[in-house]
């Protein structure tokens, strides 16, 4: 099953961390969210990226943002979860 997948980086408040926030909808005519994560670094988004890869393989297509190419890091993590490249 085709899913797509949305990363995004929170900006922190004056109480709060960052966080990355990840969504995986379904790709059909009329989407549905499958998932919603928010982990507090790479590495729990990389560990979670992994489980995504293993279930739906190349079948996980990335929403790349300017927003997300623009944090070079976290679209690495993406791109090397995932075996695909940053566009």
């Amino acid at each position: 099953m085709p899913v797509l997948l949305m990363v995004d980086r929170s900006e922190p408040g004056p109480r709060n961390e960052s966080r990355i926030s990840a969504m995986l909808w379904s790709s059909d005519h009329d989407p549905w969210l499958l998932e919603a994560q928010q982990f507090r670094g790479e590495h729990e988004l990389r560990r979670w990226l992994g489980q995504v890869a293993a279930k739906y393989g190349r079948d996980v297509a990335v929403r790349w943002t300017d927003k997300l190419k623009a944090e070079k890091m976290l679209a690495t993590a993406v791109a090397e979860c995932l075996g695909i490249a940053v566009p």
